[in-house]
Order: C-alpha cells, then structure tokens, then sequence
C-alpha cells in the first residue's frame, strides 16, 4: 500500500541538492510492484508541463503548456482568480531546456536564476508557448540559457509576455 507522506522539513540551501538527490536514489532502490517505475526520464515529474514540443532543432526548443482548470496548484494560487504561479512558469522553461539538452537520460535540474521577469498573468484555458536558446554549453556540463514564455489568449492570435529570463541547467550531482 502506497501512502502519501507530507511533512515540512527546514533544509540549509548548501544541503538541498543533496538531500533531493539522496531522496531520488532511494526511490531507485524501492522494489515494490505497487510503486510506478522511478527510472529517470526528463520529462517524468509531478507537474508535467510540457504538453507538446512545438518545434525543436539544435540548440533551441518550443514547446506549449495548456493550462487547465483542473491543474492542482491551481486550487490554492489563488482561490478566487486562479493564475498560474510564476515559479512554474520557470519550471516550464527549466522542463522544455532539460528536455533539448540532456543526453542519454542524463538528469539535468535548475542550476541558476538570473534576470527572470514576470508579466503577463496566465489563467486556465490559456496557453503557455515557451521557447528556451541555448547560449553556452559549459566546461562542467551545465548549460546556460535564455528562455522566453509567451501567453495567448483565448480565441485571439494576440499574445503577451508572461516570463524571460536567463538561467543554467547542469546534471544532477550524484555525491
């Protein structure tokens, strides 16, 4: 029988890689039948949000995120007027990168954040375009990027910025 656990735990930022990484490598080694399959695939998270690759060639990706009103995080963010929350835009961005550059099921995660603006607010029934560059690939493997999500609104061609930024994604660190 699978439960679902929650708890709140207080975790120095120099510690959390670490701790995500040793949480997934037990996961591997868990052997019960009951329990989806835990082998790495860059897109396999709890929030999926890459819906479809729009387009992708070397070194730069497109990829759309429907939002529906039946997303989870929707039902608290916020209650009365639900928007998509901007660090899932970011995840967006981090998912659609992941996806173009890792190589052989090789697990890339959010390395660095810089110069991320928000805009445009996305509601359910909308649609998340995002595009992800790749700017530099660097000497230790983590590659940094520029990404872009633009909103359409429903039923219209008309479309508004609703995050850029610059960022890094770099393999998962198995120490």
């Amino acid at each position: 029988m699978i439960k679902n656990v929650t708890c709140k735990l207080n975790i120095r930022e120099d510690k959390l890689d670490t701790i995500s990484e040793t949480l997934f490598v037990a996961l591997e080694d868990v052997k019960d039948t009951q329990m989806p399959s835990t082998k790495y695939n860059p897109r396999r998270m709890k929030f999926d949000l890459v819906d479809k690759v729009l387009e992708q060639e070397e070194g730069r990706i497109k990829t759309v995120k429907q939002v529906s009103h039946d997303e989870d995080y929707l039902r608290d963010h916020f209650p009365t007027f639900p928007i998509l929350p901007g660090v899932m835009m970011l995840e967006a961005m981090v998912q659609a990168a992941s996806q173009l550059c890792s190589t052989d099921g090789q697990r890339m995660v959010l390395g660095e954040v810089k110069a991320v603006k928000y805009g445009a607010m996305v509601r359910p029934g909308e649609e998340l375009q995002i595009e992800v560059i790749v700017h530099k690939t660097n000497d230790d493997g983590s590659v940094s990027c520029k990404g872009t999500g633009t909103v359409s609104r429903n039923g219209t061609e008309e479309t508004e910025t609703a995050v850029a930024g610059r960022f890094t994604i770099r393999p998962v660190r198995m120490s």
